[in-house]
C-alpha cells in the first residue's frame, strides 16, 4: 500500500496580518453571515484533465480550512453537478486540484499534493496521485518561480517533482522559451481538441511495484498452457511489473487481426484472458491459488499486445499502421479498457526496454521499419487513439534487466491566473484577501461599536437568545445570525428566534412533575414485564381513564421475557435445562381453534375459522407426560446424522430435484453454502431441506433451492454461473432471474422455505449494493414469521399424536432467530430503528440438533483450504452466542441511536448496556473463546471469528457516543476516558483478529459485517494516529485496516465508501501512516488513554463543542436521546449519509 504523506509546511514563519480598518486598526473580531474569500490560483488544462494549481504557502496554514477554501473555490458540493458557482466542470476529469510548493528534500524540486474534489460531495480525496494533472505540475512550477529556468534561450529542462500521495518521483521534461513554458507543438493527445508542445513524464523506478521484481516470474517472454486435459493450446506471455504488474498476450495467438472493436474482444476472448490471467497470477506470486486470483480480478492486469496495424478507434477515427508502434488493448476488472491506464503506459514503455519481451520484439521489428531508432519514444495504439511512452532499461554486469523509468507523454496549458473568489459561510479570515458581505454586528449579537473600535455590552444583551428553535431543538451550537443563523441556512429551515424570557417553574411544579414522572416509569416498567394482551389491556386503560395501576393477578410472562437472555439461564455455555415443557396450548399470544389447531390469530379475527391450511400441528390439550428438552436434542441429532446419510443415497440414485441445474453443478453450489454460507446466521436446515428435497416435502422449494444458489455463486470460480465471466456482479443472475419466475406465487402463502429464501436474498442483495431490495425482501421475512406464528415458541408434549417433532421446533427456533440477527445488522447499516422487536420474541435462543457441534469443517470454500488442518465446527454454541449478543446490539440501537427518547438517564444506561456486554463475552464456552493476542494453533473457523469481531463492533457502538459531543451531550471526564478506553480496546482485538483471519483465509468476498467492523476500528485507530505518531501501533493497525479495505473494495460499493472515509479523516486529522504497515503487537511506545492522549481532541475530531455543563455529575445530567446530525464517520446508518 502507497504510503501517505500530507503536504510539507510551507516556507514561512509569519503568518499574514489581518486587513485594516478605514481607522488603521484590526477589524472587530465579529460573527458575518458569509464572506467573500479571496485566494491566488491557476487554472490548468492538464493532460485530458482541468484542474485548481495552488502555491501551498498561498492557502491557510491550519490544514483543516483547506476544506472550505477549495470546495468554495471548486463549487462543490452541487446537487446539480454542475458546480456553477466554482470554477469545477460538474465531473471528476475537471473538478482536480494540485498543491505545488518547494521541496526541502535533496534531489527534488517541487513537491505536488493531488486533491480530487467531489462534484456534489464535501470530503476531499486525497488518497492517490492523478499522472494527467502531474503533467501540469512542472509548467506551473517555472510559471511561478518556483524552479528556475535560464532567459533568452530555448531549450528542453526537467522540473523534479515529488507526489508527496504516494512519494514517488517524478521527472517532468518540456521546453521552455525566454524562461517561459511552451504550450504549442504538433502533439496530439486523443481527448483534447487542440495540439501542444508534449511534456514528457518520467515515473522513476517503477519496477516491483507488487511483486518486488521487474520480472516476477524470471524470465521476459514464457509459454502457458491452457485448456482441457488432452487438448491444452499454448499461449505466448510476458509477465512485467512496472507501475502495475501486467501480463501481455500475443493477439495472433487469439486469432485476433487488431481491427476488433472492444465490445468482440469482450465476446471472443474474455474467457481465454480470464483463464490465462488467473494462472499466471499463481506464478508472479499475487495468489496462493487459483481460485484466490479468480475472485481477486484487479491483479494482475493483462493486455492483448500485436504489432501495428490499421483500426478505427471508438470515436470513429482511423488510425494508420504507420502512426504506432505497437496496438495495445488492456483488460481491466475482466473487461476490454475504453482506452490504456497510464500505469499501463508506463508497464508498457518500460517492456519495450527489457530485451526479449514481447512487447520489445514488437517494438524493435515496428521502429526498425520506420528506420526509428530504439531511444525514440514508443506510440501506442488503444482503442481510443494513441498514446507515446518510453522506458529507459540498462542490462546490469549480473545480466539483469533494470528499468531506471517509464515515460508517458502529455499535454498543459495555462488557461487563466488571478485570484478565485469564493464563499466561506463561518466568517473565519485566514489569510490576506477577506471582504466581508452581509455583516450583523449590532443587534445580532448584542454589542455596539464605540468609536475607537471597541465593544461595548449592550442593554438589550442581559437577556439576549441563545439559539433559534431549530438549533434549540436539536442541541446544536447557534450562531444567531439575522436573518438566517447558518444551521438554518444549510439545512434550508426557516430560523425562527426561540422565545425569550420563558419563566422558570415553581418548586411545586416541579415536585410534581418528579413524582409524575417516576409513577410512569414504574408502570412501563411492570407492563414490559407482561403478556401481549394483558400489556395491551393496560395501556388502553391508560390512554382512556389514566390509570396506571397493573392488575396483581396478572401472569407475569416467565418464557418470553429476553433479559435472561443477557443475565441468567439464556446465555451460551449454561447448563442445559430438562424442566418439564409447558404445554402449548398456554403458549401466549397464540389460539388454539375448535379443531385445536394453532393459529397467529385470535378469537375475534375473521380468519379465526378458517385456518386449516396452517399446519401448525394438532395439539391435543389432554393429559399426558412432558418431554424435556434434552430428550428433543437427542431426537433432533439423531434425526439429521439419519438425514445427512440418507442425501447421499438420493443424492448417488438422482432424487434430488436440482430445478434443472446440473447436477454436478448444483452439488458444487450446495457444498460452498454448507461450508461457508450456512454457519453465518444457519437460516436453512440441511436435514430437512435435503429429505424434503428428493420427496417434495414441505421444507423444501424451488424458490429456496434458487435463492441459495444465487446467494453462494459468488464463491464459485465456475464460468458457468457468472452470465459474464469477467464481471463479478453477474454472478448467479440466472438464478436470480428464476427466484422473480418463482416468487410471485411463493408470496400468496407463508411458508417456511420461502422465509428462507427471502432472508438470504435479503443478505445477498445488500451486499452488492440493492439496500431498498434488500430491506423489502427482510420485511417480507419478518411479515411471515409474524403471520405465522413463529416467534412463539411451540413444543410438543409427550404422547400427543401429530404435534411437531423436534427437528421441525428447531427449524422454526433457527428461522424466527436467524431473522431477528439479520434485523439488528441492517438496522445498524441503514440507520433505521429495529423491525423485529426484542418484546414480539418469545422463543428461547436453545438449539436441540447438535449434529453441526462436533462435526470436522475444513474451509475447502477459501482459498486456504490446502493448509488448513480442520477443527471443530462449533456451530451452535456459536449460534446461540450471536443470538444472545444481537439482543444486546437491538437494545443499543434501540436505546442509544434509533429515534426515541427513553427514560433511562446516560449515566445508567451506559453501566447497564456494558455490564450486559461483559456477562456475555465471560459466559462464552471455551471452545469458541478468543483471545487475538494469543495466536496459537491453527486459527478458529471464519463463522467463530467473525462473532467476535461483532462484539468488538457492538462495544465501540455503545462506548463511542459517549465520547461524541453531538450525541449524549453529558460531560463527566472520568466517563468519557473510560469509553475511549473501551473503544481502543476494542479495535485493537477487532484489528489483531482481523490480520489473524486475513492471514488464514484471506478476505477475497469477506463478509460484509467484517469489513464493518474493519471500519469501525479504524475511525478509533485514525484518532489515536493523530496523536501517536506514524510509528504508533495505532498507525500500524489503521494500516492493516486500510489495506483489509482496500482489498474488499474492488467489488464492494459500500467497503469503497468506507475506505474513503477513512481516506478523508486521515487527511481531516493529518495522519501520516508508515511506509508499509506491520501487524499489530509489535513493539510500540503505545500507552493506554489515561496517559498520553489529549480527550479533548478526540471530541473535537467527531465534530462536537463542548458545551457549558457541570461535570460534577454524570447520572444528574440528561438528555432527549436520538439520531444527531451526521458527522465524517457515522457508525449507524452508515450507508444511508449521501
Amino acid at each position: 500500500m502507497n504510503e501517505y504523506t500530507p503536504p510539507l509546511t510551507p516556507p514561512r514563519t509569519d503568518s499574514p496580518s489581518p486587513p485594516s480598518t478605514d481607522l488603521g486598526s484590526p477589524p472587530v473580531e465579529c460573527q458575518t453571515r458569509s464572506t467573500r474569500g479571496r485566494i491566488r490560483s491557476v487554472l490548468m488544462r492538464a493532460g485530458t484533465s482541468r484542474g485548481l494549481f495552488f502555491r501551498l504557502e498561498d492557502l491557510p496554514l491550519d490544514r483543516a480550512e483547506w476544506r472550505e477554501v477549495i470546495l468554495g473555490a471548486m463549487g462543490s458540493p452541487d446537487p446539480y453537478l454542475r458546480q456553477l458557482d466554482g470554477l469545477g466542470g460538474g465531473q471528476s476529469t475537471s473538478s482536480k486540484v494540485a498543491v505545488v510548493s518547494r521541496s526541502t528534500l535533496p534531489g527534488v524540486d517541487v513537491d505536488y499534493l493531488f486533491v480530487q474534489v467531489p462534484v456534489d460531495g464535501d470530503e476531499l480525496d486525497f488518497g492517490g496521485n492523478c499522472g494527467n494533472m502531474a503533467s501540469g505540475v512542472g509548467p506551473f512550477a517555472v510559471d511561478e518561480g518556483l524552479v528556475n529556468v535560464k532567459t533568452g534561450l530555448r531549450y528542453e529542462t526537467t522540473v523534479r517533482i515529488r507526489n508527496v500521495n504516494t512519494n514517488r518521483i517524478i521527472h517532468s521534461t518540456f521546453l521552455v522559451e525566454d524562461g517561459v513554458p511552451v504550450e504549442d507543438g504538433n502533439m496530439h493527445l486523443d481527448g483534447v481538441s487542440s495540439p501542444g508542445s508534449p511534456i514528457k513524464l518520467d515515473f522513476v523506478d517503477p519496477s516491483g511495484s507488487m511483486t518486488g521484481k521487474l520480472l516476477p516470474t524470471g524470465t521476459p517472454l514464457e509459454q502457458i498452457q491452457i485448456g482441457p486435459v488432452g487438448a491444452e493450446r499454448a499461449y505466448s506471455i510476458s509477465c512485467v511489473d512496472a507501475a502495475n504488474p501486467f501480463v501481455f498476450v500475443l493477439a495472433s495467438e487469439l486469432g485476433l487481426t487488431g481491427s476488433e472493436t472492444v465490445g468482440q474482444l469482450a465476446a471472443e476472448v474474455t474467457s481465454t484472458l480470464l483463464e490465462i490471467r488467473a494462472r499466471v497470477a499463481v506464478r508472479m506470486g499475487l495468489a496462493k491459488s487459483y481460485d484466490q486470483a479468480v475472485l481477486v480480478g484487479g491483479t494482475p492486469k493483462i493486455a492483448i499486445v500485436g504489432p501495428p496495424c490499421d483500426y478505427v478507434t471508438s470515436s470513429g477515427r482511423n488510425v494508420v499502421e504507420s502512426e504506432i508502434d505497437v496496438w495495445v488493448r488492456p483488460f481491466s476488472m475482466g473487461r476490454p479498457h475504453p482506452s490504456i491506464q497510464m500505469t499501463g503506459a508506463v508497464c508498457v514503455g518500460a517492456a519495450s526496454s527489457i530485451p526479449g519481451s514481447m512487447v520489445n520484439l514488437i517494438v524493435r521489428a515496428s521502429q526498425m521499419a520506420k528506420a526509428k531508432t530504439e531511444r525514440e519514444a514508443v506510440v501506442i495504439g488503444h482503442a481510443s487513439g494513441t498514446m507515446a511512452t518510453q522506458g529507459d532499461a540498462e542490462v546490469t554486469s549480473q545480466g539483469e534487466v533494470v528499468v531506471r523509468s517509464g515515460s508517458v507523454y502529455r499535454t498543459a496549458r495555462r488557461l487563466m491566473e488571478g485570484t478565485v473568489l469564493y464563499l466561506a459561510k463561518n466568517g473565519s479570515s485566514h489569510f490576506q484577501g477577506i471582504e466581508t458581505i452581509d455583516t450583523s454586528i449590532g443587534a445580532s449579537i448584542g454589542a455596539t461599536m464605540s468609536p475607537d473600535g471597541s465593544r461595548s455590552a449592550s442593554p438589550v444583551n442581559a437577556r439576549r437568545r441563545k439559539a433559534c428553535q431549530y438549533c434549540f431543538k436539536r442541541k446544536i451550537k447557534c450562531d444567531m445570525l439575522e436573518p438566517s443563523c447558518t444551521n438554518c441556512l444549510e439545512h434550508r429551515k426557516e430560523c425562527i428566534p426561540s422565545a425569550s424570557g420563558r419563566p422558570r417553574p415553581t418548586h411545586s411544579r416541579i415536585d410534581h412533575l418528579e413524582e409524575e414522572n417516576q409513577r410512569l416509569r414504574s408502570f412501563l416498567f411492570r407492563v414490559s414485564s407482561l403478556p401481549p394482551e394483558s400489556s395491551a389491556q393496560a395501556l388502553e386503560r391508560w390512554a382512556r381513564l389514566g390509570e396506571v395501576q397493573v392488575e396483581k393477578n396478572v401472569e407475569v410472562m416467565d418464557d418470553g421475557g429476553l433479559e435472561a437472555a443477557i443475565t441468567n439461564d439464556l446465555l451460551p455455555g449454561t447448563a442445559e435445562r430438562s424442566t418439564p415443557i409447558r404445554p402449548a396450548f398456554t403458549v401466549h399470544g397464540l389460539s388454539l381453534d375448535r379443531n385445536s389447531r394453532y393459529a397467529a390469530h385470535g378469537p375475534t379475527s375473521a380468519l379465526f375459522d378458517n385456518l386449516d391450511e396452517r399446519d401448525f400441528g394438532s395439539y391435543e390439550p389432554s393429559a399426558g407426560g412432558t418431554v424435556s428438552e434434552k430428550e428433543l436434542g437427542e431426537q433432533a441429532t439423531s434425526k439429521c446424522a439419519e438425514e445427512r446419510h440418507m442425501e447421499v443415497i438420493n443424492a448417488v440414485s438422482g432424487r434430488l430435484d436440482f430445478d434443472g441445474v446440473s447436477p454436478d453443478l448444483a452439488m458444487h453450489l450446495l457444498a460452498l453454502h454448507w461450508n461457508r454460507q450456512h454457519f453465518a446466521f444457519l437460516i436453512s436446515y440441511r436435514p430437512l431441506f435435503t429429505r424434503d428435497m428428493a420427496c417434495g416435502g414441505p421444507y423444501f422449494s424451488k424458490l429456496l433451492l434458487n435463492a441459495i444458489f444465487f446467494s453462494v455463486a459468488k464463491f464459485s470460480a465456475r464460468p458457468e454461473v457468472y452470465d459474464d465471466p469477467l464481471d463479478q456482479n453477474t454472478a448467479g443472475r440466472r438464478f436470480l432471474r428464476r427466484v422473480k419466475e418463482l416468487l410471485g406465487e411463493a408470496l400468496d402463502q407463508s411458508t417456511i422455505p420461502t422465509i428462507q429464501a427471502m432472508l438470504l436474498l435479503s443478505s445477498s442483495l445488500f451486499a452488492l449494493g440493492h439496500q431498498s431490495a434488500a430491506w423489502l425482501y427482510n420485511g417480507i421475512a419478518r411479515e411471515m414469521i409474524l403471520d405465522l406464528g413463529l416467534n412463539y415458541d411451540c413444543l410438543p408434549r409427550a404422547g400427543i399424536e401429530g404435534g411437531l417433532k423436534a427437528e421441525e421446533i428447531e427449524i422454526r427456533r433457527r428461522i424466527v432467530w436467524a431473522a431477528f440477527i439479520y434485523d439488528k445488522i441492517i438496522s445498524l447499516y441503514q440507520g433505521r430503528p429495529v423491525s423485529f422487536d426484542e418484546d414480539r420474541m418469545h422463543v428461547p435462543h436453545r438449539f436441540l440438533d447438535r449434529y453441526e457441534e462436533q462435526e470436522l469443517w475444513t474451509p475447502f470454500a477459501y482459498a486456504s483450504h490446502l493448509h488448513y488442518p480442520g477443527r471443530p465446527a462449533r456451530a451452535i454454541c456459536t449460534f446461540t452466542a450471536l443470538c444472545s449478543l444481537s439482543v444486546i446490539m437491538g437494545r443499543i440501537i434501540t436505546q442509544i441511536y434509533a429515534d426515541k427518547a427513553l427514560p433511562d438517564r446516560p449515566a445508567e444506561l451506559l453501566r447497564r448496556l456494558s455490564a450486559s456486554l461483559d456477562k456475555w463475552k465471560e459466559a462464552l464456552p471455551p471452545d469458541i473463546a478468543i483471545n487475538p493476542n494469543l495466536q496459537d494453533g491453527a486459527a478458529p473457523p471464519p463463522h467463530v471469528m467473525s462473532l467476535h469481531l461483532v462484539y468488538y463492533t457492538v462495544a465501540t457502538l455503545l462506548h463511542r457516543p459517549f465520547v461524541e459531543w453531538g450525541h449524549h451531550r453529558h460531560a463527566d471526564p472520568g466517563v468519557v476516558e473510560m469509553c475511549w478506553a473501551r473503544c481502543e480496546e476494542a479495535a485493537r482485538g477487532a484489528t489483531a483478529l482481523l490480520s489473524w483471519y486475513r492471514e488464514t483465509f484471506t478476505l477475497a468476498r469477506a463478509p460484509y459485517l467484517i469489513s464493518y467492523t474493519t471500519f469501525v476500528a479504524a475511525t478509533i485507530h485514525v484518532r489515536i494516529a493523530a496523536q501517536r505518531g506514524s510509528s504508533s501501533e495505532a498507525a500500524r493497525s489503521l494500516g492493516v485496516c486500510l489495506e483489509a479495505l482496500e482489498e474488499n473494495a474492488a467489488t464492494n460499493t459500500g467497503v469503497r465508501k468506507m475506505f474513503s472515509t477513512i481516506s478523508g479523516l486521515m487527511g481531516k486529522l493529518g495522519v501520516v501512516l508508515p511506509s508499509r504497515s506491520e501487524p499489530p503487537g509489535a513493539a510500540s511506545t503505545d500507552v493506554m488513554l489515561s496517559d498520553g492522549l489529549d480527550l479533548s481532541a478526540i471530541i473535537r475530531s467527531f465534530g462536537g463543542d463542548l458545551p457549558n455543563v457541570d461535570f460534577s455529575d454524570l447520572s444528574a445530567f440528561t438528555v432527549p436521546l436520538g439520531p444527531t446530525e451526521p458527522h465524517q464517520d457515522n457508525l449507524y446508518g452508515f450507508l444511508g449519509l449521501s
